[in-house]
């Protein structure tokens, strides 16, 4: 590798790939080599998460203000005296928008601000990414409308801008936010993106290390 961006003892997430889909996993970068990265092998539930030899998997990592993903592949394995992976890096690292799609399902107090409105409404979020969220609201609001919303425990008081894309009516709610709405961000800058992404990866890590996902 021409170039590095990874340090020893930096935590990563793995992006394994399985039936279609993308998995994540904690890891940590255990040496860097002039050709190798070790890494941790991924954990699920306390147990080893299998992973062939030859087998391509994403590193994502963050890199001073921007939010990296770095393509590898599995060259070996090693169990003692810690079980890791050896991957060699394909390519250098690179800015990825696919960090858009990462999704997290978690409950959020959020306050969004409707056209004509002065006074935010609270809700909650159901879920959230770097290009949108979906959130429950006692409210209906049309598809198409233009909104901003902040996410506190996020961004604080930032406010970001929205196009709802969608409006359900949740007939299971057993509350008065019976209304599941998603929004896709139309204004977001790299910061709140890279915020987003980094809080998504840190709480999917706590919530792996716990067992719950």
């Amino acid at each position: 590798m021409e170039k590095c961006y990874l340090d020893i003892g930096m935590k990563v997430t793995l992006g394994i790939f399985n039936n279609d889909a993308e998995h994540f996993f904690p890891s940590k970068v255990e040496d860097v080599l002039t050709d190798h990265i070790i890494l941790g092998m991924p954990m699920k539930q306390g147990r080893i998460y299998y992973i062939e030899k030859g087998e391509k998997i994403n590193i994502y990592f963050p890199s001073k203000t921007s939010f990296y993903c770095m393509e590898g592949l599995v060259e070996g394995k090693q169990y003692e005296p810690i079980p890791v992976i050896i991957v060699k890096p394909v390519g250098e690292p690179c800015k990825k928008q696919k960090r858009n799609y990462f999704r997290l399902n978690i409950a959020l107090k959020a306050y969004i601000k409707l056209p004509d409105c002065q006074n935010p409404i609270k809700v909650y979020t159901k879920d959230i990414s770097a290009g949108g969220a979906k959130f429950s609201s006692s409210l209906f609001i049309k598809e198409g409308t233009l909104i901003e919303i902040m996410i506190p425990e996020i961004l604080d008081d930032l406010w970001l801008r929205a196009i709802i894309v969608r409006t359900e009516k949740n007939y299971q709610a057993q509350h008065s936010h019976k209304y599941d709405i998603a929004a896709q961000f139309t204004e977001i800058d790299e910061y709140a993106q890279d915020t987003i992404a980094k809080f998504i990866f840190s709480t999917q890590r706590k919530l792996i290390r716990k067992g719950i996902k």
